[in-house]
């Protein structure tokens, strides 16, 4: 049901590309290689929008979050951080 409500609210959401140039804050877009949910276009699309946008494609990865890839994940959001704060 949870899902169903999530649909629901991503159907009624108005368009906020317009808004995404506006943003100041360094962006890190993850997406999973093999998400069935969200396509690499829609994770190219916001790194165009978002002044400063970086990708980083997890291989393998689906939609979910799964344990196998934590470790991964705090890895590449270390990196991230770090990059920001030596700025």
């Amino acid at each position: 049901q949870g899902q169903l409500h999530q649909m629901y609210a991503i159907a009624a959401a108005e368009d906020r590309s317009t808004r995404l140039p506006l943003l100041t804050m360094p962006t890190l877009i993850i997406q999973g290689e093999q998400d069935p949910l969200i396509p690499m276009s829609a994770a190219m699309q916001l790194q165009a929008l978002i002044p400063d946008a970086r990708v980083q494609v997890i291989p393998k990865l689906g939609h979910e979050l799964e344990d196998a890839y934590s470790g991964m994940l705090v890895k590449v959001i270390r990196a991230h951080l770090a990059a920001v704060r030596s700025r």
